[in-house]
């Protein structure tokens, strides 16, 4: 069990506003993700987790503590949820916080290129001609062109 001079620490780096509101956490964040992180009890906790398991007990394995809001600094048990790596992605899926086209991770095009080549290929040129012209493959252009991937521009 947890101390109060623990939990005194925790509550302390906590901006507590309205039952409403996201509780932001002040203390120290972790490299990456952007989730706030505290060592209590000898292990280091994310701290929205730790806010979990303080108002509702243990996280059973398997399980995540999502956001509700979104805000991956909130502690407000009130703005979690538990779920699976499954739930997760479907939440971020259906809130579109999904990362599309140039954001999504090692992108070789950009918005403005791929607007670019369904304008010249709505405008007559050869699919294969596009392809060349933009040095990307016959079958990524086809791909984009059949709304398989960049399917956010029109």
């Amino acid at each position: 069990m947890t101390s109060d001079k623990e939990l005194a620490r925790f509550w302390s780096k906590v901006n507590k506003a309205g039952d409403n509101d996201c509780w932001e956490w002040q203390g120290h964040i972790g490299k990456g993700r952007g989730y706030g992180i505290l060592n209590f009890g000898g292990k280091l906790h994310r701290v929205h987790r730790l806010s979990w398991e303080i108002h509702n007990g243990p996280i059973p394995d398997g399980l995540f503590a999502c956001h509700h809001c979104d805000n991956r600094r909130c502690c407000n048990p009130a703005h979690l949820f538990l779920g699976t790596h499954e739930d997760n992605q479907n939440d971020k899926i259906a809130k579109d916080r999904t990362p599309k086209g140039q954001d999504a991770g090692p992108a070789k095009l950009d918005e403005v290129t791929v607007i670019e080549m369904k304008r010249l290929f709505r405008s007559g040129m050869r699919r294969a001609d596009v392809a060349r012209h933009f040095s990307v493959s016959y079958y990524t252009l086809c791909d984009i062109l059949a709304g398989r991937t960049w399917k956010h521009i029109p």
